[in-house]
């Protein structure tokens, strides 16, 4: 069972990362709206550590469920 437990975190984890992801998204095209560069140079920066995370999130995912599956 600890298997089953150990995706939903990473699935949990792996939704907050896509929701910030979403808030960075946003909060660029704020800081291109009112034509703030350097808000949006410090806001691409931190998207592109959110796309990071979520995509070693869904690297780990993809590697723990079929151990999960084999293990029951």
């Amino acid at each position: 069972m600890s298997g089953l437990l150990l995706l939903r975190d990473l699935r949990n984890l792996y939704l907050s990362a896509q929701e910030a992801e979403i808030d960075w998204v946003i909060l660029a095209q704020a800081a291109q709206a009112v034509r703030d560069r350097e808000l949006l140079q410090v806001v691409s920066l931190c998207h592109e550590e959110a796309e990071a995370r979520g995509k070693w999130l869904r690297t780990r995912i993809k590697e723990s469920a079929p151990q999960v599956l084999a293990t029951g």
